[in-house]
């Protein structure tokens, strides 16, 4: 009587992350090499899924999208608070123009220039 071997059923996922990703990283060269570990390891693969660089050109546009609002946002939020600064009376910039000196006051928990 023969005996028989069970394996565990596994699907494959390979994905390319970027246009600029090296050859050896390559859609086929993953799949290649998952395949052997499954052979190995006792796995039969029943399906291969493959993610091809689309997705990935999505992801980055939209992190680019992003990024870009989010730095918009900032500059924004620190021209605001250097102007609400300068209403108050406090020097904004480094260093003090010729023949000036800065002065630091209290100003609640900070001291300002």
């Amino acid at each position: 009587m023969k005996e028989e071997i069970s394996l565990t059923p596994a699907a494959l996922y390979g994905r390319v992350s970027s246009d600029r990703q090296d050859v050896d990283l390559s859609v086929s060269a993953q799949l290649r090499a998952l395949r052997d570990y499954a052979e190995r390891n006792g796995y039969l693969v029943v399906r291969e899924y493959v993610d091809v660089t689309l997705t990935g050109k999505l992801m980055e546009a939209i992190i680019e999208s992003v990024d870009e609002f989010y730095s918009e946002n900032l500059a924004q939020d620190v021209k605001r608070g250097m102007r609400e600064s300068a209403s108050r009376g406090f020097w904004v910039s480094t260093w003090a123009r010729y023949g000036y000196w800065k002065v630091h006051v209290q100003d609640g928990a900070k001291t300002r220039p």
